[in-house]
């Protein structure tokens, strides 16, 4: 279920810092474990709109957005399709640009990398 994915990164981020959650699959549902936890959404962002970008993010974007960002944290989940979570988007979008680029930037280290069964892989960079 989507509660074994949030109790894989909820214990490792914090709500006194500025948090980024994504996931290749644009959805604003993932905040929800956020607020269900801390009580609040305060510092949370669940898309590139600090930048004015908006679903599908394209490599280049996503670039500018780790520049451009005030997050500390940066978690993102990874959502296969062949995941029993996995729904296709109506429009066909998938954000798994933002993914290879935070692989390959160097503003933010990988802290950690955690397989959750067959659902798919969260990954939490931090500044």
């Amino acid at each position: 279920s989507l509660r074994d994915l949030y109790d894989a990164y909820m214990p490792l981020i914090s709500d006194h810092e500025p948090v980024t959650l994504l996931t290749n699959l644009p959805d604003a549902s993932w905040r929800w474990g956020f607020m269900e936890r801390f009580g609040h959404k305060n510092g949370l962002r669940h898309n590139l709109r600090e930048i004015g970008a908006f679903d599908p993010i394209t490599a280049d974007v996503a670039m500018r957005w780790v520049a451009a960002t005030k997050a500390q944290t940066v978690v993102f989940v990874e959502i296969p399709p062949r995941s029993p979570l996995y729904e296709p988007p109506m429009q066909a979008i998938d954000n798994s640009a933002i993914l290879e680029v935070m692989k390959s930037q160097q503003l933010f280290r990988l802290e950690h990398r955690i397989p959750v069964k067959d659902l798919g892989t969260v990954f939490i960079w931090k500044r």
